[in-house]
């Protein structure tokens, strides 16, 4: 996920409970994976199809992060210029 940061090492602890906080999300979202896969299978939907599906999912993941970096660089570059 994209709870992960880094830190001044005043701010350690405060990214000790990010990265446990991460942990629980991400063990969320595979329980939340591995139904919805049981739940394909139940319903017939051929293995191939669902491996299909997951690299698409992929593709729409690697969009997203794209756009959240680029969110974090034009922040940081908009704190620099004000300063």
């Amino acid at each position: 996920m994209l709870f992960r940061s880094t830190c001044y090492d005043s701010q350690t602890a405060n990214t000790a409970l990010d990265n446990e906080l991460n942990n629980i999300v991400n063990s969320g979202a595979m329980v939340m994976g591995s139904l919805f896969a049981l739940a394909l299978s139940a319903i017939g939907v051929p293995l191939a199809e669902q491996l299909l599906l997951s690299a698409a999912m992929c593709l729409v993941s690697a969009w997203l992060g794209r756009r959240l970096y680029q969110a974090e660089t034009d922040a940081e570059a908009a704190a620099e210029a004000a300063l």
